[in-house]
């Protein structure tokens, strides 16, 4: 197979010495092409604006976000804010007169100060029902206000009677507290409907939901309420918290990492500061690039981008070290800069070109995601990988042309350095002992697949936040002591306007309903217009519980309707359509593993089956169900995108190196750091979910630059040498050198994540260092030995020449 044989090679490889004779003798129009470029991509840059919300990953022609939000455009906004207080040291409990007056007014100063609230719900406002003759009188405790202590308590005695509010509003023992404050907007709503002040730009603390988390603490922190402990949870603080804390981790903890970088390469290349700054600038400016293309795109930066510079530097970095290192071999050889920049592009531009190619296609295999925010990463980060390759061998060959050569006494030739010693012992090692090194390598291999089987596809967004962070903890004793904190909803379409108010529909809806109060703990409420109906028919009847039921009569049922409005009632169309046709049931879980809500949904679809509905169509909403799909997505999307990914780039190593057998050959210590990192995952029950979707990508494209690298020295060198062991020794020796500098520089740098309060960046840092140190030792001491091995680049001199003899 001699598709890219020994001649194309040697065109690319005279190509982009070329490049860098051209960019050397036209330096200052490469600068100034550069800064124009940048100019315009920092211009576009400013217009991206952020969405970290989670339906930012599904697509709007998703069918499950499109249900989702035809249920939305029925029911409003299912985002809300989530305070729960604990009134136990209160005599009386949450029916004490001094906490209900404090709630009370609490109630109508978030009502008042909080932006974007449709909605407050407590105790204090909550419908209490009682008939008087033919008609309903619909009480209200802040209607009241103020009320003695007798009074309130006996309020406290006909809400006991009321299971809608039970274990809702308030717990059996009366000791906690709910005030649900529904929200008017969802944070995937267009940019001007979720700005506070038109006036006052796009930034994060203009926008819903930050402004309203931080309307809600301000109210909260005044000394009125403080003597209440309050857990806050819901939607907006998860998401503001979510966004304030990638908006400073990425700024604080990314300085951390690029310092720790930076003093590295200045280490590694003796204080030379071009080549500590150099690969900084690639990497910045191609992140630049990717967020004005994002911009072009009308792509908000979501909650994936945090991953875009992580990824950029890994490229980016990379690529320039290889150049740097070369550069400063090849400076050491000539005395002109001109020549040293053109050797050194000679001998590795081409396998840069092919590590960004291959790099590139491995995230596009992402694409075809139906996870929105990952298909975009996936495209944007290929975009970024591109750029980070131009600058490394355009603006990065402007930045060389300024260091000059070493001065060395005269007679005295350099001593190799530690690195260079190092590598010379484990060349030996690796050629003296080839066996020890594959059987080690077949270990963990072994190890790593045992542990491959128990890697779970699963996802828990609370576990995205360290422990030590407040919402946590809030949303944790919150769903540990009163209700659940994940919305699911089933909807019901009867296909006819008033097709609810049927009671054999409504006997349908009550009997789902029960089936899913039945799934507890999991379970924590479910609510629908039947619990309405039922506490309107017990209110006409002295409040007797027997008559908590469903009424045998449709003209009954309607008569409660129209008299429950005409009494002033607000909740009915919470449960149902304007139309009557379509009834929505709430179901409040307990904020946990997805895989729990699809056992629970595989249950409840078992009993529909056996026990059909024949007056209604039930359709699956809400978060939840998203949750759900968006698990289904990353599975499916997982192992598509990555068996595309091999599959092109074995293809791309067979053209490359113009041998199948060699194709095959290096995807073996390519596919090696993926089952290492997948085990790792598995041993540890660290869960695939939506934010290491991209490990196997990446680890794919770092595993197969560092080999791409390997192999191209050593086909170069063997064309020298005609030797493979000499060859071995002599590329583990130069390349070798560029592959220890960029993995022990980014595994530093990216310890830096460690310190971060999110779980889901901490594991993202674990298994990316796992990843560059497992692909380094798998190309040093794995590739060489099968490709001494194999022999994919023909014979040996000696042997050739002992033929012809």
């Amino acid at each position: 197979m001699k598709i890219l044989g020994d001649a194309s090679f040697a065109s690319l490889n005279q190509m982009f010495a070329n490049i860098a004779i051209w960019s050397y003798r036209h330096k200052w129009q490469v600068m100034l092409m550069c800064c124009v470029a940048f100019g315009a991509c920092g211009y576009l840059a400013q217009k991206v604006r952020m969405d970290n919300s989670f339906e930012a990953f599904f697509d709007e022609s998703d069918p499950t976000y499109s249900a989702y939000n035809v249920f939305r455009d029925n029911f409003g906004s299912d985002e809300i804010i989530y305070i729960m207080f604990d009134a136990s040291d209160s005599t009386h409990g949450v029916f004490n007169e001094q906490i209900i007056s404090k709630i009370d007014r609490l109630g109508k100063a978030i009502d008042a100060g909080v932006p974007f609230v449709k909605k407050v719900r407590s105790i204090t406002n909550a419908e209490l029902m009682v008939a008087d003759g033919d008609d309903l009188d619909i009480r209200k405790i802040s209607d009241k206000l103020p009320l003695d202590q007798a009074q309130l308590l006996k309020f406290a005695d006909l809400f006991r009677n009321k299971p809608l509010y039970v274990n809702n509003l308030f717990d059996r023992e009366q000791k906690l507290g709910v005030m649900v404050v529904e929200m008017s907007r969802s944070s995937t709503d267009p940019i001007d409907q979720i700005r506070l002040d038109p006036e006052d730009g796009d930034g994060l603390e203009n926008l819903y939901p930050q402004v309203s988390a931080a309307a809600l603490t301000q109210i909260l922190s005044d000394p009125e309420f403080v003597d209440i402990p309050f857990y806050l949870s819901g939607d907006v603080p998860i998401n503001a918290t979510y966004n304030r804390i990638l908006d400073k981790e990425s700024t604080s903890l990314g300085a951390i990492c690029m310092t720790i970088i930076v003093l590295l390469l200045l280490i590694f290349f003796r204080g030379r500061v071009i080549g500590a700054v150099g690969p900084i600038v690639v990497v910045g400016l191609a992140v630049m690039v990717t967020v004005a293309f994002m911009s072009l795109m009308d792509w908000p930066i979501d909650m994936m981008f945090g991953l875009a510079p992580t990824l950029l530097i890994t490229i980016g970095v990379a690529d320039a070290v290889h150049i740097i290192s070369e550069f400063l071999t090849q400076l050491r050889k000539h005395e002109s800069r001109e020549m040293a920049l053109r050797d050194t592009l000679y001998v590795v531009g081409t396998p840069c070109l092919l590590t960004s190619i291959t790099t590139a296609i491995g995230f596009l295999s992402m694409s075809m995601a139906p996870v929105k925010t990952i298909s975009h990463l996936a495209i944007y980060i290929s975009l970024g990988v591109l750029a980070a390759f131009f600058l490394s061998i355009t603006l990065l060959t402007f930045f060389l042309s300024f260091i000059r050569p070493a001065k060395q006494s005269a007679g005295r030739r350099e001593r190799p350095g530690y690195l260079s010693r190092m590598l010379n012992r484990c060349s030996q090692f690796t050629l003296n002992n080839p066996g020890i090194c594959m059987m080690a390598f077949s270990v963990t291999v072994i190890v790593a697949g045992v542990g491959l089987k128990n890697l779970k596809v699963d996802s828990n967004y609370l576990l995205d936040f360290d422990k030590s962070v407040k919402v946590r903890k809030d949303t944790e004793h919150i769903d540990n002591t009163m209700g659940g904190m994940s919305a699911y909803a089933y909807l019901f379409d009867t296909a006819k306007e008033g097709g609810i108010k049927n009671p054999k529909f409504l006997a349908e809806l009550d009997r789902v309903q029960s089936q899913v109060l039945g799934h507890q703990p999991l379970v924590r409420k479910a609510t629908s217009i039947v619990d309405l109906i039922k506490d309107i028919n017990q209110s006409f009847h002295n409040d007797d519980p027997a008559y908590y039921r469903i009424p045998e009569s449709a003209d009954l049922i309607s008569q409660y309707l129209l008299v429950y409005e005409l009494s002033g009632g607000e909740d009915l169309y919470t449960y149902v359509t304007r139309d009557f046709s379509q009834a929505v049931l709430q179901i409040r879980t307990q904020l946990t593993d997805t895989s729990e809500l699809a056992k629970f949904e595989a249950q409840m679809q078992e009993y529909l089956n056996a026990n059909p509905l024949y007056l209604s169509e039930r359709s699956n909403t809400g978060m939840g169900a998203l949750y759900l799909k968006l698990m289904t997505y990353i599975s499916d999307s997982q192992i598509l995108g990555f068996s595309i990914a091999l599959t092109v780039i074995t293809l791309l190593f067979a053209i490359i190196f113009s041998s199948v057998k060699m194709g095959l050959i290096s995807m073996i210590p390519n596919i090696a750091p993926i089952m290492v990192v997948g085990g790792l995952m598995g041993w540890t029950g660290t869960y695939l979910d939506y934010s290491k979707l991209l490990i196997a990508p990446v680890a794919l494209g770092i595993a197969v630059d560092d080999t791409i690298h390997m192999m191209t020295r050593f086909k170069l060198e063997f064309e020298r040498v005609g030797d493979y062991r000499k060859a071995f020794v002599i590329t583990f020796n130069e390349a070798g050198r560029a592959l220890v500098i960029t993995s022990v520089t980014l595994a530093c740098g990216w310890s830096a994540m460690l310190m971060s309060t999110m779980e889901v960046t901490f594991w993202f840092s674990v298994l990316l260092s796992s990843t560059i140190a497992l692909a380094l030792l798998a190309d040093l001491f794995v590739t060489p030995l099968l490709i001494i091995w194999a022999q994919p680049f023909g014979p040996e001199k000696e042997k050739l020449d002992g033929a012809s003899a």
